[in-house]
């Protein structure tokens, strides 16, 4: 299983070189930004009710130290429930540079549990484009 899972991960956690990052939000902390290319949904078809994963980037504005290590930006692998309104982060990464670049400082691989998605949040913008509601 893990085989097959590390591959995946490392397709959707390619080079922010050739992303075609699009940004669905932002704030005083941070900028959100998913790549539509990256969405894969689970299924036959793509109906209500199903799975989807998409790749996503959170660009701060102020730069974060973490343990004495600067972090500029996030990428992360987000899998969602379309039916039940639910997202589980698969894989998240810091980097030192923003939009994903420089050094890579931190990385997550243990997929989260599965949760609400909190209303007029990132993550609800990100479910409206991997789940392709309005």
């Amino acid at each position: 299983m893990r085989k097959i899972i590390l591959p995946l991960l490392l397709t959707f956690m390619s080079s922010g070189a050739s992303a075609a990052w699009v940004q669905i939000g932002s704030n005083a902390d941070f900028n959100s930004y998913t790549d539509p290319t990256t969405l894969r949904k689970e299924g036959i078809q793509a109906m209500e009710g199903s799975k989807a994963k998409l790749l996503s980037l959170v660009d701060y504005t102020t730069v974060l130290t973490k343990s004495g290590k600067s972090i500029a930006s996030m990428k992360a692998l987000h899998e969602f429930n379309c039916r039940q309104v639910q997202v589980r982060m698969l894989y998240s990464t810091t980097y030192s540079g923003h939009m994903g670049t420089g050094n890579e400082v931190e990385g997550k691989f243990q997929p989260e549990n599965w949760r609400p998605i909190p209303m007029h949040s990132t993550e609800e913008s990100l479910w409206k484009v991997a789940c392709g509601k309005s």
